[in-house]
């Protein structure tokens, strides 16, 4: 369904520690951008081979690359200076997430929770990894106690939205990410989350207008598109819901739920091209058709 694209954010926490490096150097290494950081945190390195923080630092930069091995070396090469660091455990947890490991993520996150039993982050990215695996119920738990150690973590309460969402629990899941809103009133997954929710819950047009609203922050998140799109097809209105899925496919032309969405709206109005970009979509996405049905895209709506 078109919520699993939304991005669930996979926070890191930089550890630092005074090894009589030049404060700028420091600064660069925790802060800089990915490039400048890898630089300033190899000159630490260099200086002090088992500095944990540094080792961390670049790791998170790597990652932002996406050179997910080079990441993991440095993780790893943290918790080999420093076997009790929470904070490589996490973040390697997150790179092997990222890279398809459900079961190393899972034992790095056990970890990093048992190292330090009040990482609300950890909490939260573990939840993040249920949620991957759908199983939205102990997802839930982990942002609970995410949440219950850290109550201004607006990424929790927004992957709690989720979880919430996925378990046909829609009031609360409304509640979450209105609560992730107010915290970061720039949210735009969170409004995206919230329309998907308000629409499932059968308030198309506060969905739209949280949609909307989503765009506005992030005019390039074709999974709101595809949301909206869904929305305004559950309304009648096909003319716009075709726009929003043929713009989601302007920014992902491989995007499955658009083009289940393109077609089936195409259908819809009698035009049997639609069937092609079904097929298409069926061909990337099998259980496609049974996604969309569940958030109310059918070719049986009415028109």
């Amino acid at each position: 369904m078109p919520a699993r694209l939304e991005i669930l954010a996979l926070a890191c926490m930089a550890a630092v520690s005074d090894t009589g490096t030049p404060t700028n150097t420091w600064r660069q290494c925790v802060v800089d951008k990915p490039i400048g950081a890898i630089g300033a945190c190899t000159r630490i390195i260099s200086l002090d081979p088992r500095n944990d923080g540094a080792l961390v630092n670049r790791g998170i930069a790597h990652r932002r690359l996406g050179e997910f091995d080079r990441a993991i070396d440095d993780y790893s090469g943290a918790i080999r200076a420093n076997p009790v660091a929470a904070d490589a455990f996490s973040n390697r947890g997150n790179v092997y997430q990222e890279t398809g490991d459900s079961s190393r993520a899972l034992r790095d996150y056990d970890e990093a929770i048992r190292l330090n039993p009040r990482y609300a982050q950890a909490y939260n990215n573990r939840g993040t990894l249920f949620l991957d695996s759908h199983e939205p119920a102990r997802a839930r738990l982990d942002f609970d106690r995410a949440i219950q150690l850290d109550p201004d973590y607006a990424n929790a309460f927004h992957n709690r939205g989720i979880a919430n969402t996925n378990l046909g629990q829609f009031g609360r899941a409304i509640a979450d990410y209105s609560e992730a809103i107010r915290l970061h009133p720039e949210y735009g997954s969170a409004y995206n989350g919230r329309g998907r929710a308000r629409s499932a819950s059968g308030d198309v047009l506060g969905a739209l207008h949280d949609f909307d609203r989503s765009i506005a922050i992030d005019p390039r998140a074709s999974a709101t598109f595809v949301n909206r799109g869904i929305a305004l097809f559950k309304r009648g209105d096909h003319v716009q819901a075709l726009a929003d899925f043929d713009r989601a496919l302007a920014i992902d032309p491989a995007n499955p739920y658009a083009l289940y969405g393109s077609g089936l709206t195409r259908l819809a109005e009698g035009d049997s091209s639609g069937s092609v970009d079904v097929e298409e979509a069926t061909r990337l996405l099998p259980e496609v058709a049974e996604l969309m049905a569940v958030e109310g895209l059918r070719l049986t709506q009415s028109t």
